[in-house]
């Protein structure tokens, strides 16, 4: 089904977005915000104002189509639960 090229992409891209949405979840600890604030407005200001001039250690991503691909799908508010929190299969399945 997938050949070795096929899985050396996949592995790569996989790699490529836990490391931006690591990223974006440190951003996120850092200033305290809350899950429920996660919308669309929240990642272009990550997007937007803080990666630019961003200068924390590690390769940081700034291909604006790779950073779009990962964190489009966390923009929606309803990957928090009702009380607030949020699990990792919530995450990986919406």
């Amino acid at each position: 089904m997938f050949d070795d090229a096929n899985r050396n992409y996949v592995a790569n891209t996989f790699a490529n977005h836990l490391g931006i949405v690591s990223h974006f979840a440190q951003w996120i600890h850092s200033r305290q915000l809350r899950l429920q604030s996660i919308d669309e407005a929240l990642v272009v200001k990550f997007l937007d104002k803080y990666l630019p001039p961003c200068r924390c250690s590690g390769p940081v991503q700034r291909d604006r189509l790779t950073l779009s691909a990962a964190l489009g799908r966390y923009a929606n508010p309803s990957i928090a639960t009702q009380s607030g929190t949020c699990t990792v299969e919530r995450l990986l399945w919406k």
